[in-house]
Parts: structure tokens; sequence; C-alpha cells
């Protein structure tokens, strides 16, 4: 498994190619978001977690999470109250970029060209208003150079996997349908029967299709690897002693993030 560092938040391996770019991923004991949702305590422990990063000096741009395939830019000058967003775009250095998750897939999609990247939070709603289709599309309108999907990275973060993750013929019906005129040999099967009428499902999965319909070739996990699906290590419910899980009962979230140089 991979080594937690002293802070309270996981470094993502990237390429060396990538070097202009330094994300993580915050990680149980802290929680991004006071699990009351009292709103100091929140800024309180979001501050910490900037700090042990030497990363308070910079905005932190924290969109609120609404469920919808809609990406926003971050800037210095980052509004409050937060717009309504699930999907944050960095085009410029100086500003820390932020999604939260507790089950939910969060995905970095990096194009090292331009040097943008942009973060998702993709839970099943996203998923089927395809979510990691309106990124790509994010990342290609802001490009000063062209770079085809093939060149960029995905990297694919903690979430719960498939046999963790039960849903009935409304939800599956949605996932299928959002994944109509993808390539079927891409990944691994995202979704297998389990009792009348349910299935068990894999989100990420379901992502890693879309993404790979779209071009993108290299998907890893956080620690570096090539991202497979199942994994226990990266399940936020099989791996809850590193991970928040709302399927555990739990209101902690983690948050996915990322600065450019």
């Amino acid at each position: 498994m991979t080594t937690l560092h002293t802070l309270p938040s996981l470094t993502i391996a990237l390429p060396e190619d990538f070097s202009w770019l330094t994300a993580g991923i915050t990680c149980k004991p802290v929680s991004f978001t006071d699990p009351d949702r009292n709103p100091e305590t929140t800024r309180q422990l979001r501050q910490s977690i900037a700090e042990s990063l030497n990363l308070g000096h910079l905005p932190w741009c924290v969109p609120q999470q609404v469920h919808e395939p809609v990406v926003i830019t971050a800037t210095p000058d980052w509004p409050t109250p937060a717009p309504e967003a699930d999907a944050i775009l960095l085009t410029q250095p100086h500003v820390v970029g932020v999604v939260q998750t507790a089950d939910c897939t969060p995905i970095l999609l990096a194009d090292p060209i331009n040097r943008h990247v942009v973060l998702m939070h993709a839970g099943w709603r996203g998923t089927v208003k395809q979510i990691s289709l309106k990124a790509t599309a994010a990342l290609e309108n802001v490009a000063l150079l062209p770079t085809p999907p093939s060149n960029w990275l995905a990297v694919i973060g903690p979430a719960v996997s498939q046999h963790q993750y039960e849903v009935d013929a409304t939800v599956y019906d949605a996932l299928t349908e959002s994944l109509s005129g993808v390539a079927h040999d891409t990944m691994l099967p995202w979704a297998l029967p389990s009792r009348e009428g349910h299935w068990f499902v894999d989100v990420a999965a379901v992502n890693a299709r879309q993404l790979q319909s779209l071009g993108v070739k290299t998907i890893l996990a956080p620690d570096g690897t090539p991202w497979q699906p199942h994994t226990p290590q990266w399940c936020t419910r099989l791996n809850n002693a590193q991970w928040w899980s709302h399927r555990a009962g739990q209101a902690g979230r983690l948050a996915l993030w990322a600065t450019i140089s």
C-alpha cells in the first residue's frame, strides 16, 4: 500500500514531463470539510491543510459541487460565495484548484504542452452527464497550442469500487446510455448483475471508458502505476482507514487538489 506522508495529503506521482504540476489527495484523519458542516471549522481545517503543504499563501479555489457537468476556471480573486461547478480548470500559476469526494470519483486531466489541468468530481449523475467529455472540451478550448488528448495524462483517485456500489435499473440504464458509441473493448466490464433489478457498477471505469473514447491513452492511479478497476487500495469503502466514505456512514471529505507553476 502507498506510504502516506506525514502531511494529511498523499502527493500524486507524476511523470517527469509533468514537473510543472503539483497535485495531491487529502486523506484521513483530516477532512477537507468539517463533518458537522460548521463554516468556521471548515475554514480552519482548510487553512491548516494549506499551510502544511506550504501552499497557505495561495488562494484555494473550491467550487460548490452540485452534480452537474459544469467547468469553471480557477482565479486569484476566487469569489465568495463560491460558484457552482463540479470541475475546475487551472490555466495559470499561483492558485490551487480543488474538488471534493467521499465515494464519487476524483479525476485529474492534464495537457503537458499547454500546461493546463482540470479536476473533476464525477459521481454517477455527473458521469451520466459526461463530465469527462465537458472537461476535455474545456482543455481543448483554452489550448494555445493544439495537442491531441493522446498526449494528455489522466489520474483517477480513490473512489468506491464496483462490488461496494449497487444501483437499481434507473442508474444502470443511465450509465449505459452515457456509453453509447464508446468502444466496448476498452477497460474491464463496468457492471455486473447482483440481485434482481440491481447491478454492481464501477463509475470510475465508466469515466475511464469515456476518456479513452476521446483519445486519452495514459490513465494512472495516484501512485503513478497504470490505473486498474476494482483495486482495494483505492476503494474508499474497502480502504476506509485511509479514505472518507459516504457509504461507510461518514461525513468527512477528501480533496483532490492541484497547482501549476
